[in-house]
């Protein structure tokens, strides 16, 4: 195990670093296998893998260091890769473009997206011994590349096989993180793989509690016209005169009818509380200026 013997051989060869051989017999050094993804294969000869991938870095099959590097021409390939895999899955994740791969430090540059992949967790108990078909190098020039630390916007949990993108409600800030950096600021929210506390402003009608991942609306009844808000409380009772009868509105939708009339809050075109009652006439309201001098009712008058 470990070693192959081509025809007339004096001794056994080792399968290089990066390689295990878990069966006797082998002839041919095709039959080594490469280390599995998330695994790493440190030394010659080896029947087993050596290891899990270390925290922090992601080994992509064939990695003979637990923490591999991948030089510069090659930030490209875990792009390609996930790519042919998210294929033959038909799962996705996000995950940030070739671009992003350039790992270091003061790397600035605006951060684009792609559709991306369900990433694989290597399982400590069971030895793959064969690399699936879905994760085979796409082209020539990526046949070197065994992972690499992992890039921001992502996270690598001990036996990484691929970057997993960070939670969303969370952010992710720098290389070489085993879990997420922290949570999405409050007036803010963050989608999956953000890099940045303050991934996106809050939108109208909406507001944005601390760790959110996505904006919760308004309810209606209520409208938010600006940007930002961190609680229900940001959220504004619909104006008199209007109604507002869907959630996440960052204008009324439209006049009180004919016939009733609207204090602040309604939800309803008609509420049924607020029919026009005997001895008053209520006429649909084009002056909302007007409506709050009223104190709230709309043209409620009363009948000589």
């Amino acid at each position: 195990m470990g070693h192959f013997c081509p025809q007339g051989s004096r001794s056994p060869k080792p399968c290089p670093v990066g390689s295990f051989l878990p069966e006797p017999g082998a002839f041919s050094p095709s039959h080594c296998h490469d280390c599995p993804p998330g695994k790493y294969c440190f030394s010659p000869a080896l029947s087993q893998p050596t290891g899990l991938c270390f925290a922090g870095f992601f080994c992509s099959g064939g990695a003979d260091s637990p923490t591999p590097r991948a030089n510069s021409s090659l930030f490209s390939c875990l792009h390609e890769i996930l790519d042919v895999y998210a294929t033959k899955t038909e799962a996705a994740f996000w995950i940030q473009n070739a671009s992003c791969f350039n790992n270091s430090d003061d790397f600035e540059s605006d951060l684009g997206w792609t559709e991306g992949v369900m990433l694989l967790q290597a399982d400590s108990d069971h030895i793959v011994t064969h690399t699936p078909p879905c994760l085979k190098k796409p082209h020539y020039a990526c046949s070197t590349y065994r992972g690499d630390i992992c890039p921001r916007g992502f996270y690598c949990p001990i036996g990484s096989a691929y970057p997993q993108p960070c939670d969303a409600g969370s952010f992710c800030n720098q290389t070489g993180l085993d879990t997420t950096s922290g949570s999405c600021a409050e007036e803010y929210y963050c989608p999956k793989g953000s890099v940045d506390p303050h991934a996106t402003l809050c939108p109208t009608g909406h507001y944005c509690p601390f760790g959110t991942p996505l904006p919760l609306p308004c309810p209606p009844g209520t409208i938010k016209s600006f940007l930002g808000g961190s609680t229900i409380k940001s959220c504004q009772l619909c104006p008199p005169g209007h109604y507002c009868h869907q959630s996440g509105r960052a204008e009324p939708s439209g006049q009180c009818a004919e016939g009733y009339y609207c204090p602040e809050g309604q939800s309803s075109e008609r509420p049924q509380q607020h029919v026009c009652s005997a001895g008053h006439y209520c006429e649909k309201v084009s002056h909302p200026v007007l409506v709050l001098k009223l104190l709230s009712v709309i043209t409620a008058e009363s009948c000589m």
